[in-house]
């Protein structure tokens, strides 16, 4: 699940596991989940972040919720 910044303010890792950061980034840093270019617009021709009935979003972080024992 895509979720914002600021829920790190409320992160417990006992409930969840950060899986990266999804941005629009270009380079070849591990903690950012690749994804392929899109074409939005004139202003995003090559953008390469988290997209949401067709426009850009801010950066999300990438989380996954932990299995109870």
């Amino acid at each position: 699940m895509g979720v914002p910044i600021t829920f790190l303010d409320k992160y417990n890792p006992a409930q969840f596991e950060i899986l990266g950061l999804i941005a629009d980034k270009r380079n070849d840093n591990p903690a950012f989940i690749k994804g392929k270019p899109v074409y939005l617009d004139e202003g995003h021709k090559n953008y390469v972040g988290a997209v949401v009935n067709g426009k850009a979003t801010y950066a999300r972080i990438l989380i996954r919720r932990r299995q109870n024992p």
